[in-house]
């Protein structure tokens, strides 16, 4: 690095420059990831190092519009980003080399998996390339919330492969003032039947709940819960309102009655939510006690 390097020639960045801050004009929206050079085709990917685990992005940003969530082309740093994703034919590509190379771990960095048609070929492909070559063994993804009947189809083509493939389902909240006040509108017979079909196929799921969503109460979360034990949700994977920087839902801090407390994690800009107009702190506290308590009928995971 330069002893005086020119940020001024960089997009997208802030600096001093003589006590005034300059603020240099963003970079360009990639209008497709295959701007991005495949780190798989370059000189960055060493096959001699053989390995273990390898992400792959497909898809970047979420066309949805839910207020918790930073991805969501609605917030307030991506109000000017549209949904950006990898060709097909540069995404079956880059599973060949994986494929090949014996990756056992791979990671498909998509907020919506199977949301869209070329997701189930893309899945095709993957089980075609474990059955080919024995590899992948392991998929790690995030799922979408639509389109389930695609994302069964999915899901057996890896089952069936023999890939191991831990599927989330997003749920996030069952109270209906909650998904009004996070614009987060679903159908819980949808999840009901996704959940069914996974445990007679003998395929891994667990259902993700985020806990204090403002409109949620400690007996709408606990309703919720048991909504989910009912629905023989086998585990529940409960985690803690992240507030990260330019969320939606930043513009009704106060409006909510957010409250937030500082990560302990070194450099990291999250804050955790502590209290809400719904949730008081020693709600909050009692909702994370119930969770780990909660195993009568599966088993709930506090992530914090």
């Amino acid at each position: 690095m330069r002893a005086k390097p020119d940020y001024s020639k960089l997009k997208g960045v802030c600096f001093y420059k003589s006590n005034v801050l300059m603020m240099t004009p963003n970079e360009e929206q990639f209008k497709s990831l295959d701007e991005v050079p495949s780190p798989f085709s370059s000189r960055f990917f060493d096959a001699s190092k053989n390995y273990a685990a390898v992400d792959l992005e497909t898809s970047r940003n979420c066309p949805f519009s839910c207020l918790y969530c930073c991805a969501s082309t609605d917030n307030m740093t991506a109000k000017e980003s549209k949904l950006v994703k990898l060709s097909l034919e540069r995404t079956k590509a880059d599973i060949l080399t994986i494929a090949k190379n014996n990756i056992q771990y791979f990671g498909i960095i998509n907020p919506n998996f199977g949301l869209f048609p070329e997701d189930l070929e893309i899945a095709k492909f993957i089980a075609e390339c474990k059955q080919t070559y024995g590899f992948p063994t392991h998929i790690f993804t995030s799922t979408t919330r639509k389109h389930f009947d695609r994302l069964k189809k999915i899901a057996q083509l890896f089952h069936h492969a023999g890939i191991t493939a831990g599927w989330e389902i997003p749920v996030q909240t069952l109270d209906d003032t909650a998904m009004i006040k996070t614009n987060r509108i679903q159908n819980f017979n949808d999840y009901i039947s996704l959940t069914d079909f996974m445990n007679k196929e003998g395929i891994d799921s667990y259902a993700e709940y985020i806990w204090p969503l403002p409109g949620e109460t400690l007996d709408s979360f606990k309703t919720g819960i048991a909504k989910l034990c009912r629905a023989n949700a086998h585990v529940i994977f409960v985690y803690p309102f992240t507030f990260t920087n330019n969320i939606g839902m930043e513009k009704h801090k106060l409006e909510y009655g957010i409250e937030t407390t500082v990560s302990e994690t070194p450099y990291s800009e999250d804050e955790f939510v502590i209290k809400t107009n719904e949730v008081s702190y020693a709600d909050n506290l009692n909702g994370c006690r119930f969770v780990l308590a909660e195993t009568s009928c599966t088993v709930c995971v506090l992530y914090s």
